[in-house]
């Protein structure tokens, strides 16, 4: 199995599931390892603010307690961190 993803995938603080950005939401992908890897369910749980994307780095990152995230945006032609989201489904 594969995910798309047009950012990320980055590993949740728990190594339970990933995230990832596709059609403009976040989405939180379950992720069961063992002997194999099994892909669970998958959630959008916000829609992603205007971010600056890059082929060269990760444009958003996961805050270490997995309930918020940090992206950089594009605000006036200039990169500014937007404030931290709060996700409500986990």
């Amino acid at each position: 199995m594969s995910v798309t993803a047009s950012d990320g995938p980055v590993w949740s603080p728990e190594g339970d599931a990933i995230y990832f950005v596709r059609s403009g939401q976040m989405v939180r992908r379950e992720v069961r390892l063992g002997d194999t890897v099994e892909l669970g369910a998958e959630t959008e749980i916000f829609a992603v603010p205007n971010r600056r994307t890059s082929t060269q780095y990760r444009n958003f990152d996961i805050h270490p307690d997995g309930d918020r995230f940090l992206f950089v945006t594009n605000v006036g032609g200039e990169v500014e961190a937007a404030e931290p989201v709060q996700a409500s489904d986990r």
